[in-house]
C-alpha cells in the first residue's frame, strides 16, 4: 500500500524555489502593487473631495458674515448721515452733512457696490451648485438692488428721506432672504452629497482592503489549505489502516459507565474469548471479574480503582482471562478517563485490549531460556562484557565479577579496568588479539590471558568476542563477548599430561620391571635345560634366582591386578578377625632380608597397648604395610626404618606409622605423592635410580580408605619421610589390649621397659 502522507523537506541553503512558489509569489506581489495604488487613488480622491466640501462651508460661512458685516455698515453710515429731530428728518440740513462727510458718501457707495457683487457671486455659486434662481426672482432682485442703489444716491442727494431708504432696503432684505436660505440650503445639500460621497469612498476602501486582505490572505493560506486537505486524506487514510490493523491484530475496544457499572466490549472480544454467545459483549465489573485469573484480581481492581478515582488519567496493565474454551489468554488493557464530575472522579472511561498470549508465551520462553544461560554460565564460571570503543565503557557481568572473587559492581565499568588485571605478560597478547579482530584479519577474538583475583592470584580466563556494530567506514563501535574460566581446564591440562608422562613413563618402567625378571627367568631356565651347570650349587642358586625374579614378577601383575579392580570398581575387602601385633610381626619378618641387604636396621615400636583382635583384612593390611616398608628400605640409604604401631580404642582406630631417615621429599614432591595418582613417583630421577611402577602408594591408599582410614605424608628433604596408615579397629568391646610385651612373640626381641614403649630390632639371619 502506498503511503500517502505529505512530508516537506527542508530547502538546502542555495537552492533554487519550485516554479510553482515563484509564480505564487509574483502574483502576491503583482496584486499588493495594483492593492496600494487603488488605495492611493481612492485616497487621492477622498482629499480632494474633503478640501472641496471644507471650501464650500467656509465660502458659505464667509459671504454670509461678509453681506451681514456690509448690510450693517451700510445701515451705520446711513445713520451717520441722517439725524433726528423730534423723530423727522430735515433735507435742509443733508447738504451740510454731506459737504461735512464727502468719504463717508464714497463709503456709502462703495458699500453698495459690494453689495451688488455680494449678490452676483452668490447667483453665480447657486448656478455652479445646479441651483439656480428663478429668472424672475434674479430680475425683481437686480432692480430692487438697482433701486435701493438709486434710493441711496438718493438718499445721499438729500432727495429722499431715510425711511425711505430704510423702506427699500427692508424691501430688498425680504428679497433676498429666500435667496439666502436657499443657498444656505444648497450649500447644505451639497455638504451631506459630500459627506455621502465621502462615507461611500470610505466603505469603498474599507471593502478594497478587506478584499487584498483576504486575497493575501488566500494566497498566502492555499499552501496551508493544501496540506490540510492533505493531512485530512492522510487522516483518512490511517483511520482505515488502523481499522484494518485492529481486525487483523485482535484489539478489542470497550466502555465502561460508572453508573451502570457496565462493559460494553466490541465484536472483537467473543473473538478473543472464542465465545458466539452476543450477551458477552456487554459485562458488569462482577462478571468481567469472574474471567479473570485469580491471581491478577489484585492488580485490576487497583488499576481500576486508581482512574475511577481521579488518581491516574491512563492506566495499563497486563492479566488473563478465561475463554470459553476453558483457556487462559493474556491480555494487554489500557484504559483512559474520558468524562469525570466536579469531584474530578471518573464517570466514563474507554479503552483496548490487546490479546498477547503469544507474546507472553515467547516472554516466558525468552526468560527461561535467559535463566537457563545464566544458570549455564554460572555453572562455566562465565563472564559477560559488552565494550563501548567509542567512550571506553564496559559492561562486567555479575558472574564476571565473582569469578574473580569480588562483588557485582565493586570495581568500575571501564576498560581500564580490564588492563589493570589483565597479566603484564599476557596484556599484549590480549590487544593484539583484539587488534586483529578489528582489522577483519580474524572473525573473532579469542585470546587466553590470565587476571588478577581480588586474593592477589591469577586465574586463567579465555577472552572471545565479536564487534556488533560498526560505523560506516568500518571503524568498529561496539563489541561483545565472555571470559570462560579455563583455570581448572589449564590444570586439568597439566595434570592430564602429567598423567600421559606418567603413564608413558610407568609403561617404561613396566616394561623394563617385566623383562629384567623374565630375561633372568629364561637365561637361567635355559642354562639348566642344556646342562651348562656344573655342580649342585651353581644349580641351586639358578633355581633360587628363577624363583625370586618370578615372586617379583607376580608382584608386578598382582599390583596391576589390582589397579585394574580398583579403576573398576571391583576391589573388595573383607572384614574378619585379625591380630594386629601378629600382621606387623611378619611384615617385619618378610621385610628383614630386604633391610639386612641395604645395610639398615629395621625397627618395631608399640607406641600403645593394642588390642589382642581387630575387625579387618588382614591381607590388605599386610599388603599396605609391605608396600609401605618396603618403600622406606628402599630410599634409606643409611640409618633405620621403625614401624611403630598405636590404637585409640575411644576412635576405635588403629595407626601404624613407618619412619626412615631417608632421602625424604620436598614440598612439591610430597604434594605430588600425596594425590596418591597412579603411576606417579617425586620424580623421573626415582623411577630410573630405585625402579619400581608407581602403583604400590595408590593402591595402599585405596586399601586404606576402604579398611576405614586413610594414609597421611609427611616428609623433609634430606632427614627422611613419615608414611601414617590409620584403619578402623570395629568395636573394641571386650577386647583385650596388650602390652607392647605381650604383643611380642620373637624369641630374639628384648624385654619391654615399664613406663615406655617397647622396641624390637629385628637382628640380621642368614637367608
Amino acid at each position: 500500500m502506498t503511503d500517502s502522507r505529505v512530508s516537506v523537506a527542508p530547502a538546502q541553503p542555495g537552492s533554487r524555489l519550485p516554479h510553482y512558489l515563484a509564480y505564487r509569489l509574483w502574483g502576491i506581489g503583482i496584486s499588493m502593487v495594483i492593492a496600494v495604488l487603488l488605495l492611493l487613488w481612492i485616497g487621492n480622491g477622498l482629499h480632494a473631495e474633503q478640501r472641496r466640501t471644507h471650501a464650500i462651508t467656509a465660502d458659505m460661512i464667509e459671504l454670509s458674515l461678509v453681506q451681514a458685516m456690509r448690510v450693517e455698515r451700510l445701515r451705520r453710515l446711513m445713520a451717520e448721515l441722517a439725524f433726528r429731530s423730534d423723530g423727522e428728518v430735515f433735507l435742509s440740513d443733508i447738504p451740510r452733512d454731506r459737504a461735512d462727510n464727502p468719504g463717508l458718501r464714497q463709503e456709502i457707495e462703495r458699500t453698495v457696490l459690494a453689495l451688488e457683487l455680494d449678490f452676483q457671486r452668490l447667483a453665480a455659486d447657486l448656478d455652479a451648485r445646479t441651483v439656480p434662481l428663478d429668472a424672475a426672482t434674479v430680475l425683481a432682485l437686480r432692480a430692487d438692488m438697482r433701486s435701493f442703489s438709486a434710493a441711496v444716491a438718493a438718499f445721499v442727494d438729500g432727495r429722499i428721506t431715510q425711511a425711505e431708504v430704510t423702506q427699500r432696503l427692508e424691501s430688498l432684505g425680504e428679497r433676498l432672504q429666500p435667496a439666502y436660505e436657499r443657498a444656505g440650503q444648497a450649500y447644505r445639500d451639497t455638504q451631506a452629497q459630500g459627506m455621502k460621497r465621502l462615507q461611500a469612498l470610505e466603505g469603498g476602501i474599507r471593502l478594497l482592503f478587506a478584499l487584498a486582505l483576504l486575497t493575501l490572505m488566500m494566497l498566502v493560506s492555499w499552501p496551508l489549505i493544501r496540506q490540510l486537505r492533505d493531512e485530512f486524506r492522510v487522516i483518512s487514510l490511517e483511520r482505515r489502516r488502523a481499522a484494518e490493523v485492529v481486525a487483523a491484530t485482535r484489539v478489542v475496544t470497550w466502555q465502561f459507565d460508572r453508573h451502570e457499572r457496565l462493559f460494553r466490549f466490541d465484536p472483537q472480544w467473543l473473538e478473543l474469548i472464542d465465545s458466539v454467545d452476543q450477551a458477552l459483549c456487554t459485562l458488569s465489573s462482577e462478571d468481567l471479574l469472574a474471567r479473570t485469573h485469580p491471581d491478577d484480581h489484585r492488580q485490576m481492581n487497583e488499576a481500576f480503582r486508581a482512574i475511577l478515582s481521579g488518581e491516574s488519567p491512563r492506566v495499563e496493565m497486563d492479566v488473563r482471562v478465561r475463554g470459553d474454551d476453558e483457556r487462559w489468554r493474556w491480555v494487554r488493557t489500557l484504559a483512559v478517563a474520558v468524562d469525570a464530575d466536579i469531584q474530578g472522579r471518573c464517570t466514563e472511561m474507554v479503552g483496548v485490549t490487546l490479546d498477547i498470549t503469544e507474546i507472553a508465551e515467547s516472554r516466558e520462553q525468552v526468560y527461561r531460556s535467559q535463566q537457563r544461560l545464566n544458570m549455564a554460565l554460572q555453572a562455566s564460571n562465565t563472564g559477560l562484557w559488552e565494550w563501548d570503543l567509542q567512550t571506553g565503557d564496559t559492561r562486567f557481568s555479575d558472574t564476571w565479577f565473582t569469578m574473580l572473587g569480588y562483588t557485582p559492581g565493586e570495581l568500575s565499568m571501564q576498560i581500564e579496568t580490564w588492563q589493570d588485571l589483565c597479566h603484564p605478560e599476557d596484556l599484549d597478547h590480549a590487544k593484539d588479539a583484539f587488534a586483529r579482530h578489528f582489522q577483519g584479519e580474524r572473525e573473532v577474538y579469542s585470546a587466553d590471558h590470565r587476571l588478577r583475583c581480588k586474593d592477589g592470584s591469577w586465574s586463567w580466563v579465555r577472552g572471545v568476542g565479536e564487534v556488533i556494530e560498526r560505523a560506516d567506514d568500518g571503524t568498529p563501535l561496539k563489541a561483545v563477548g565472555v571470559n570462560i574460566d579455563i583455570q581448572q581446564l589449564r590444570e586439568s591440562v597439566s595434570f592430564a599430561e602429567a598423567a600421559s608422562q606418567a603413564k608413558s613413563e610407568f609403561l617404561a618402567n613396566m616394561s623394563h620391571e617385566i623383562r629384567t625378571p623374565m630375561t633372568a627367568i629364561l637365561g637361567y631356565a635355559e642354562l639348566l635345560d642344556t646342562g651348562m651347570l656344573e655342580d649342585a650349587v651353581q644349580t641351586s642358586d639358578a633355581v633360587k634366582s628363577i624363583q625370586v625374579n618370578a615372586r617379583h614378577l607376580l608382584t608386578i601383575i598382582n599390583d596391576i591386578l589390582d589397579m585394574s579392580k580398583i579403576e573398576a570398581g571391583q576391589l573388595a575387602v573383607e572384614a574378619i578377625e585379625t591380630d594386629p601385633a601378629q600382621i606387623v610381626e611378619e611384615v617385619a619378618s618378610l621385610m628383614r632380608p630386604a633391610a639386612i641387604a641395604r645395610g639398615i636396621d629395621l625397627r618395631m615400636v608399640y607406641d600403645s597397648p593394642i588390642p589382642q583382635a581387630i575387625r579387618s583384612d588382614p591381607t590388605r593390611l599386610r599388603q599396605i604395610l609391605l608396600n609401605l616398608v618396603g618403600n622406606a628400605i628402599k630410599f634409606t640409604d643409611t640409618g633405620s626404618v621403625t614401624l611403630h604401631a598405636a590404637c585409640d580404642p575411644p576412635d576405635e582406630r588403629m595407626s601404624f606409622r613407618v619412619v626412615d631417615t631417608g632421602l625424604g621429599m620436598t614440598e612439591a614432591q610430597r604434594a605430588a605423592i600425596a594425590r596418591f595418582e597412579a603411576f606417579a613417583q617425586a620424580d623421573s630421577s626415582t623411577t630410573r635410580r630405585f625402579g619400581g611402577t608407581g602403583l604400590g602408594l595408590r593402591i595402599s591408599n585405596t586399601l586404606a580408605t576402604m579398611l576405614g582410614g586413610g594414609i597421611e605424608i609427611a616428609s623433609v628433604a634430606g632427614k627422611g619421610s613419615t608414611f601414617t596408615v590409620s584403619i578402623g579397629t570395629g568395636a573394641l568391646e571386650g577386647i583385650r589390649l596388650q602390652t607392647p610385651a605381650q604383643a611380642s612373640d620373637l624369641g630374639e626381641a628384648p624385654q619391654p621397659i615399664a613406663g615406655r614403649p617397647q622396641t624390637a630390632k629385628v637382628t640380621p639371619a642368614p637367608l
